[in-house]
């Protein structure tokens, strides 16, 4: 081999070795990286979402409320439509058959009192 093929090994042996032994002295070196700011952001994250997560947990209670509320506004308002849905025919039929009614009392009376006078007259003309 040629001194100067030598020369060259020798010079990038050195350098590799340079090279690790700085790699050695960075990865040894403590880092002081300030985590502070990030720890404050993940907490005020934590405290958001805590806050959105019961302020949807209240809307849902205050809408399940309110549904709870309607259901029965509706219900009561059909019970009540159908009473009236009901009483107003038997009301209805009350009035007119009040009138017939009084009628058939009265035809009753009258028929009572034809009925023995015809019966007298049918058993004298036996």
């Amino acid at each position: 081999m040629s001194s100067m093929t030598e020369g060259l090994i020798i010079t990038v042996i050195l350098l590799l070795l340079a090279v690790v032994v700085m790699l050695l002295i960075v990865l040894r070196r403590e880092t002081n990286t300030d985590l502070c700011p990030v720890v404050s952001r993940i907490d005020t994250l934590e405290k958001s979402q805590e806050r959105t997560e019961r302020g949807v947990k209240e809307e849902i209670a205050r809408n399940r409320q309110e549904s709870t509320e309607q259901g029965r506004g509706l219900r009561e308002e059909i019970q009540a439509s159908l009473k009236n849905s009901t009483d107003l025919p038997v009301q209805s039929l009350d009035r007119i058959s009040g009138p017939g009614k009084e009628r058939l009392e009265v035809g009753g009376t009258v028929w009572g009192q034809i009925v023995p006078e015809g019966l007298g007259n049918v058993l004298i003309w036996r």
